[in-house]
């Protein structure tokens, strides 16, 4: 059912969940800490999630959260108070220092939708910059490029802003009950030329 109010799930409390028997101390790292990559790259092993790609705490919790918690998101369901690290152009919440105002809407195991409220701080944003050119220094190629006009702009006063981005090959993928996004690609290079049509 498409009905609301939809179920929501925090990230971390998700994770903490399903990766009890991984944690010997009962508790998460801090997924803000570069310094506990060692960490994640183990609950990725003991836990089955492929670790190929896995150069930074951000990339170890996709997987993770990809593995663990969007699966069993059947109905639609809100994934909520992503850590900083994974979302450095989002405004953290004022409640929950080093989280973010972010949500992912997830229908039969697929993201959906990922939104979130924008940092219109630019010192703020400098700083996250700032750890984002570190992540690029040790090898993660989706860090941002700091952005310095981006800042500037800040500067000169940008109202609370939110932004989100739809899906639509998923989207199509859900409408017509396909598992694959192959199914639904338009572009038929992209294909798999052996499959029948």
């Amino acid at each position: 059912s498409l009905e609301g109010p939809f179920k929501r799930i925090d990230v971390m409390s998700g994770l903490a969940t399903a990766l009890a028997p991984f944690l010997p101390h009962g508790r998460l790292p801090d997924p803000n800490d570069p310094g506990t990559l060692g960490e994640w790259v183990r609950l990725c092993e003991e836990s089955g999630v492929e670790r190929a790609g896995v150069g930074t705490v951000a990339a170890a919790l996709d997987k993770l959260i990809g593995a663990h918690i969007e699966p069993h998101c059947i109905e639609p369901t809100l994934l909520i108070n992503h850590p900083v690290c994974m979302s450095p152009l989002a405004r953290e919440l004022p409640s929950r220092p080093g989280y973010v105002e972010r949500f992912e809407l997830v229908v039969c195991g697929q993201e959906l939708v990922n939104a979130y409220a924008e940092q219109d701080d630019p010192e703020k944003q400098r700083l996250q910059f700032q750890l984002q050119q570190e992540m690029r220094m040790h090898g993660d190629e989706e860090a941002h490029i700091p952005d310095d006009a981006f800042c500037e702009a800040l500067e000169y006063g940008m109202p609370p802003t939110v932004g989100w981005g739809l899906g639509v090959d998923r989207l199509v993928m859900l409408l017509c009950n396909r598992s694959t996004i192959r199914d639904v690609l338009l572009f038929p290079l992209l294909k798999d030329r052996s499959a029948k049509q």
